[in-house]
């Protein structure tokens, strides 16, 4: 199963968050795997619904949604957006 990377959203990336310059490196380190990551566990997840008997196509779709819901719920939490702090 492949899943491909969505480029479009440039959010992520350290330096157009607006962290200080002091923290660029630092910012880069946590968002630069985070597409290697989420995209190791989002296959692995696939291929479980596939082996589940889900088509590997509607798995995709399910995968990609929750983690597009989880991402507008990470935005919640108690540490809210990484780059808003001062």
């Amino acid at each position: 199963m492949g899943l491909r990377a969505s480029t479009s959203c440039s959010h992520g990336s350290a330096s157009s968050c607006g962290c200080r310059k002091r923290l660029i490196d630092a910012a880069t380190a946590v968002s630069g795997v985070a597409p290697a990551y989420v995209s190791l566990i989002a296959e692995a997840w696939v291929d479980a619904a596939v082996g589940q008997g889900i088509p590997a196509a509607q798995a995709a779709e399910l995968v990609c949604a929750a983690l597009a819901g989880f991402g507008r719920a990470a935005r919640g939490t108690r540490h809210g957006h990484a780059c808003d702090s001062p």
